[in-house]
């Protein structure tokens, strides 16, 4: 490829992440890095590394946490091997990282890694007013997950509402993330009793699982068991039967 095809490549890959078109941007950027390896630019550019850092999102976006890590971890080897100067973009990588780490974690050390790369991306971004940026509600959700798992559920809450009130400010297009967050949280609101929103939030979860076609079956199960319970205890018996068939029926669905 000439410096031409090049450009309208990296444009291109740009176009379709921009409309979170995120399968065809991985496509894209997959080849833009092939031909970064290939000659049409050094493997330890910068460029390269702006291109690992959309790949690694993109899976992330599409819930390949693993294959995403893998990504993230190149591009901080990369990074550091070459002592770039651009800590916006260092920052961004390391709050996809802290989240992988966390809520992949099978240790007490797994758990704190991840913690400390997360206020580390947030000392990054507070250093550089990072603001706006879809990394900020990762943030969030990583801190909030965190505070959940350690049982700290007042600083879990006020995580992971931030993370709830920015995607909505900011009009950002839900993912699983954001699916999860609504879930702890619903959960936290069941051990204040706020029976209403511990359903509202059930409910928003279960909604968005179904439109991204996302959870297993103990996610589902979970929900829809607690919002018919909930709704039982409220004495609106037709509604949380209505919910005990939808369960009935997705338990059918998958066997």
């Amino acid at each position: 490829m000439n410096t031409q095809d090049i450009y309208s490549l990296k444009k291109s890959s740009s176009d379709y992440y921009k409309k979170h078109h995120f399968q065809e941007a991985l496509n894209s950027y997959n080849e833009l890095i092939k031909q970064y390896s290939n000659g049409a630019a050094k493997e330890n550019s910068m460029e390269m590394c702006k291109a690992l850092h959309r790949v690694g999102v993109c899976h992330f976006l599409l819930n390949h946490y693993d294959k995403a890590m893998e990504i993230f971890r190149r591009f901080e080897e990369i990074y550091g091997r070459n002592k770039f100067e651009n800590e916006p973009l260092l920052g961004r990588n390391m709050a996809y990282m802290s989240y992988c780490t966390v809520v992949n974690a099978t240790s007490d050390s797994d758990m704190e890694r991840g913690y400390e790369n997360a206020m580390k991306a947030r000392d990054i971004f507070e250093r550089n007013k990072i603001k706006e940026d879809d990394e900020n509600a990762v943030l969030f959700s990583t801190l909030g997950y965190y505070h959940y798992k350690k049982g700290d559920y007042d600083s879990a809450k006020k995580e992971l509402e931030r993370a709830e009130h920015f995607i909505k400010i900011h009009n950002h297009k839900k993912n699983m993330v954001n699916m999860y967050d609504l879930y702890y949280l619903a959960h936290i609101y069941l051990k204040e009793s706020r029976i209403d929103d511990a359903i509202n939030k059930f409910t928003e979860s279960h909604n968005l699982s179904e439109e991204l076609n996302a959870g297993d079956m103990e996610y589902h199960r979970t929900c829809l068991e607690n919002i018919s319970n909930l709704y039982y205890k409220l004495e609106r018996d037709e509604v949380a039967q209505r919910f005990e068939k939808k369960l009935e029926e997705y338990k059918q669905s998958k066997q």
